[in-house]
């Protein structure tokens, strides 16, 4: 702006200096007096006012009027004034003009100067740049530490991770040292053949649970086969067992057995059922109570009416001696009258369902009746099995297990965490339940090994095909 400003004001300088020149020739050629100069002003200032005047009045007011005839009278003086006063007017108005436009250049140019000394300079030099030496990016010793310290985070994240859903057994011993526990028995994997497969209900899914389970029954399959020689061999195994043999020696009252998990769907109600029918099968009396009052399955799978049952005996509306099931109702439940007749010692075994559902489940168990209950039946019977709920998820179990001699864990391969197995047998150990072992059940070849011998388990499938009876 001052220096667009300075090439106006030389300009105007020029021009003033050259109509000083023109008017100063004039008057010394022609001796002009500059009256005309005078009469030109008086006409610039009467035009000045009239049109001031204009701006807030009409042509006809009076004030606009006189103006008016003051204009003229001058203009008329002037036309009489000779060639050379007009001329010399003239020049003196170019003058006048010139002066004015330099005087305001020459003004703004002053406020110019003094705006561009009083900025204030926004941007300075702190500290001059200097060429690095090395680069900037990548910092590899930073990366090098963030590097280390984020693999040993993820490191040990991923390792809790696994741990804690880490289902694999390496080897029977892997289990025995990680729970301190014995393995009493090992339950094989069994599939079922193509007739079988067909034979299958397709109408609900509650149907082919009940059909898939009933499948796993040792009554459906020959008293030599591998599958039920498991529920011998865990039988034998819990005899051997000191803890369970000391107690048998204390007390000639009957043994009571409470079987659990850690989750659902590992199989213990029906390693239950097996126990039971593989030791009716061996001459033993045995009582199987449904104890599991939150999602029973055991009359089901025997074809029972789940009313009456446990939860009336111990509600007092009925007495147990009344309600437990024996030969009569297994030939008329779903179990097939084929089947009963040839399973020997199926009279040896006694069946006591869950009853109604109640609101309740811990105070029924947890009810003094329970335990006299209990104690009433273990003088008619030699062995008392217990289905009971998982310890991981209810307490039923926990309550259970303190009526019980012994509690057998029933863990599937595969589908539990080895943590929550671990969880599960702290949590009865806590409460001073005896523990005797662990079952593994619906183990197969690939998760087990030849290591251990249990090759011939699986040559079931071929052995069933031939010997094995059907489901009905």
């Amino acid at each position: 702006l001052r220096q667009f400003i300075e090439v106006q004001l030389t300009d105007a300088e020029q021009k003033l200096r050259k109509s000083e020149d023109s008017l100063r020739r004039h008057t010394e050629r022609t001796g002009a007096k500059g009256v005309g100069g005078y009469m030109s002003s008086r006409l610039v200032d009467l035009e000045t006012k009239k049109s001031e005047l204009l701006k807030r009045y009409t042509a006809q007011h009076p004030e606009v009027q006189r103006l008016e005839q003051q204009i003229k009278a001058v203009e008329e003086q002037m036309k009489q004034l000779p060639a050379e006063e007009l001329e010399y007017a003239r020049i003196d108005r170019e003058v006048k003009i010139n002066e004015e436009l330099y005087t305001l250049l020459a003004k703004r140019y002053k406020e110019a100067q003094i705006s561009e000394a009083d900025r204030v300079q926004s941007a300075f030099i702190v500290t001059p740049a200097t060429e690095p030496t090395a680069p900037i990016k990548p910092n590899r010793m930073m990366n090098i530490t963030v590097g280390i310290f984020l693999g040993i985070f993820l490191g040990f994240v991923f390792a809790l991770l696994i741990e804690n859903l880490d289902t694999s057994i390496g080897t029977i011993e892997d289990v025995e040292k990680y729970l301190d526990l014995p393995v009493l028995g090992i339950i094989p994997h069994i599939e079922l053949d193509q007739k079988q497969k067909k034979m299958v209900p397709r109408k609900t899914e509650r149907e082919q649970r009940i059909y898939l389970l009933r499948s796993r029954l040792v009554v459906y399959h020959s008293s030599k086969s591998p599958f039920v020689e498991s529920y011998h061999t865990l039988r034998t195994n819990l005899k051997l067992t000191s803890s369970f043999v000391a107690k048998d020696t204390a007390d000639k009252k009957a043994k009571i057995l409470a079987f659990t998990s850690a989750g659902i769907g590992e199989g213990k109600t029906i390693t239950a059922s097996n126990f039971a029918l593989a030791a009716a099968q061996s001459g033993i009396k045995t009582l199987l109570i449904e104890t599991d009052l939150r999602r029973p399955s055991l009359h089901w799978i025997f074809g029972l009416s789940r009313n009456p049952g446990f939860s009336d005996c111990v509600i007092g509306t009925k007495k147990w001696t009344d309600v437990i099931r024996g030969t009569t109702d297994f030939l008329m439940g779903g179990l097939g009258t084929e089947k009963i007749l040839q399973s020997p010692g199926i009279e040896n075994l006694s069946i006591l369902t869950a009853g109604p559902s109640v609101s309740n489940p811990i105070d029924i168990l947890n009810s003094p009746e329970t335990g006299k209950m209990i104690k009433e039946m273990s003088s008619n019977f030699e062995l008392i099995v217990l289905d009971c709920p998982p310890a991981l998820l209810f307490a039923d179990a926990l309550i259970m297990g303190t009526h019980a001699t012994g509690t057998i864990i029933v863990y599937q391969v595969g589908r539990m965490a080895r943590r929550a197995l671990k969880r599960t047998k702290d949590q009865l150990a806590t409460l001073k339940v005896p523990i005797i072992g662990v079952a593994l059940n619906n183990v197969k070849t690939s998760e087990l090994g030849s290591y251990y011998g249990y090759g011939y388990y699986y040559s079931y499938k071929y052995y069933s095909k031939d010997n094995a009876s059907k489901v009905k």
